[in-house]
């Protein structure tokens, strides 16, 4: 296997052997040698599913194994699980199930077809990839930009979309910017963005300004970013499936690419006559990359 699928090996080993502990995001990325942003991205992009959402299956695939096998007892197994309360546990096993852990456990239901298999190297050469883009690398230099940021969980459209919004309201606020393009900065921290427990990407919808020591209207980040390689792909097509881009280039393109991601910040760049309603958009994806 390559080495973003050998890496992602790496972490699907970690979580069963941690199965019955609380497993953090953050560890598991550690375990894969990643930052959470990093490996959050290209885990959902390879395997179709966020980590979390892999981990939670996986964990009650395993309680319901127990469930069939042991008499151990639910509550413990809730916990186990990283639930705070039996009844959360239920309420997600069955979702998942169908039947709730003491049904499950009455009618002795084998969770082989139902539950979550654990990925092998088989099944992830097989997720790698259905469909390919051209890129092309670019050289970009230092440059600053000026924007309003959050930090969003798994499904972030329908909030990117708001933060835009906001964000446009503000322009004529901002001293010394570039008027043309208008920027996403993507990454998976920010010192001056609070997180929560589901953050998996910090974002600032931004424009470029020319000069890094103008006063900053309130709320607003000043971001200068290092001039840097970036792999720079081109979605053409209904914003909706601007995902479909995300997924290739985190799934596809970067496990099986003959360089590796720069742990910088990743940037979507739309057109100055960018349309969010029209029926097809064009927006560019970078991906810093080590020179």
């Amino acid at each position: 296997m390559d080495y973003y699928t050998t890496n992602i090996r790496k972490a699907v080993d970690f979580i069963e052997e941690n199965i019955s502990c609380q497993v953090k995001l953050s560890e598991v990325a550690s375990s894969a040698g990643y930052s959470e942003y990093h490996f959050q991205r290209l885990f959902s992009g390879a395997v179709g599913e966020p980590l979390r959402d892999y981990i939670r299956k996986r964990k009650l695939t395993n309680a319901a194994k127990q469930l069939t096998t042991t008499e151990t007892r639910i509550l413990d197994l809730a916990i186990e699980s990283g639930f705070e309360s039996q009844e959360a546990f239920t309420r997600a096993f069955k979702r998942m199930f169908r039947l709730s852990p003491g049904a499950f456990r009455k009618n002795k239901t084998t969770p082989y077809f139902q539950g979550r298999e654990k990925l092998n190297d088989s099944m992830l050469a097989q997720l790698v990839s259905k469909f390919f883009i051209e890129h092309e690398v670019v050289e970009w230099p230092e440059r600053c930009f000026e924007g309003v940021g959050r930090a969003f969980g798994d499904d972030i459209f329908g909030q990117v979309y708001e933060l835009w919004g906001e964000f446009s309201t503000r322009l004529e606020e901002i001293q010394g910017m570039i008027a043309g393009e208008s920027y996403g900065i993507c990454m998976g921290s920010d010192p001056d963005i609070p997180r929560n427990d589901d953050t998996t990407i910090c974002y600032v919808a931004a424009v470029e300004v020319n000069d890094e020591n103008v006063a900053l209207p309130e709320g607003m980040l000043l971001r200068k970013l290092p001039a840097a390689r970036y792999a720079k792909f081109s979605h053409s097509g209904p914003l909706l499936e601007f995902q479909n881009t995300l997924d290739y280039v985190w799934g596809s393109f970067l496990p099986q690419a003959k360089y590796k991601r720069l742990e910088a910040p990743d940037l979507e760049v739309y057109p100055k006559d960018f349309d969010p309603t029209a029926n097809e958009v064009t927006i560019h994806l970078y991906i810093p990359i080590e020179s």
